[in-house]
């Protein structure tokens, strides 16, 4: 398996664990987003540390946190991913999951938009016209419901510039997440001390089952973060950003069958011009590795 093909798999497998997120943090919908958040940050980076301790990447660890370049660079990449953390949180118990969703569907224009401008990624047609489809949609998406989405571009631009941080640092993705972790842990330390002492934690609240899904939410952070850096190594921000439409496809199954929710005919729309554009952009990435693995593999007379 090449490395491209290797990008694709740690993506898909990415995108699919976040996409059945909602279906695990429906078992929590008891606990403040706000107290999940700090869980996914604590338990994230416990589950990771021992992992580079049981991988033995410590000597990698160590010499990473030596670097005051990698740090500077990680300490942005924190912030952009706690940024979008904050967002998503507030806009949830706002009950506004659906300007979460537009920040998804907005996140590869932005990521295409900063892979061209800012790393001179090249575009096709196969690439240009699923923007413009997408573009249409999301355009026609804001004129209708009336609302500028201004959370929904900060999801979308925290993400893309994230995974534009984590493109620039030469360390292993597993270092990464953990030095990451490493630099919100003590905010989130501080915060669940104050619940302590205010008896308000869940993990002590609540029963045992609530705690060990609390731990859980370490893995469902970890696992994906981890997949999703691990891609953008080996892949284009652009493919890494139509990639995103995979998640959100199954996001849409899973809120009409799952969680019966009402499609209104705005989203149905809307997610007509995503799925065109999903095809159209993935048969021009079939089209060109077949190209290249033909120009790579000549026939020889």
């Amino acid at each position: 398996m090449n490395e491209q093909k290797k990008g694709f798999f740690y993506g898909l497998s990415a995108y699919i664990i976040w996409s059945i997120t909602p279906i695990f943090y429906s078992f929590l919908n008891n606990i403040s987003l706000i107290e999940i958040m700090i869980h996914r940050i604590i338990w994230t980076f416990v589950l990771l540390l021992i992992l580079i301790l049981i991988t033995s990447q410590k000597q990698a660890l160590i010499k990473t946190l030596k670097s005051k370049t990698i740090i500077k660079q990680l300490s942005i990449s924190a912030i952009l991913i706690l940024l979008q953390w904050l967002n998503v949180n507030w806009l949830i118990e706002q009950n506004r999951v659906e300007d979460v969703s537009l920040g998804y569907f907005l996140f590869p224009l932005v990521s295409t938009f900063i892979g061209t401008f800012f790393l001179k990624e090249k575009q096709t047609a196969y690439s240009i016209i699923p923007i413009i489809l997408t573009c249409l949609g999301g355009t026609w998406y804001v004129y209708t419901t009336g609302d500028f989405p201004l959370l929904s571009i900060t999801i979308a631009l925290s993400f893309a510039l994230y995974g534009l941080a984590r493109k620039k640092v030469p360390i292993n993705p597993l270092t990464a997440i953990v030095i990451e972790m490493g630099l919100l842990l003590p905010f989130a330390i501080i915060y669940f001390i104050w619940l302590q002492v205010n008896h308000q934690s869940a993990m002590t609240c609540h029963d045992l089952n609530t705690s060990f899904l609390l731990i859980g939410c370490g893995v469902m952070t970890a696992a994906p973060l981890t997949l999703f850096a691990a891609a953008t190594k080996r892949l284009t921000l652009s493919t890494i950003g139509f990639m995103l439409y995979i998640s959100s496809t199954i996001q849409f199954f899973i809120s009409i069958f799952y969680f019966k929710e009402t499609l209104s005919s705005h989203k149905l729309i809307l997610f007509i011009f995503i799925w065109i554009a999903i095809i159209i952009y993935i048969f021009g990435e079939f089209r060109q590795n077949s190209n290249r693995e033909a120009n790579s593999n000549p026939e020889t007379l």
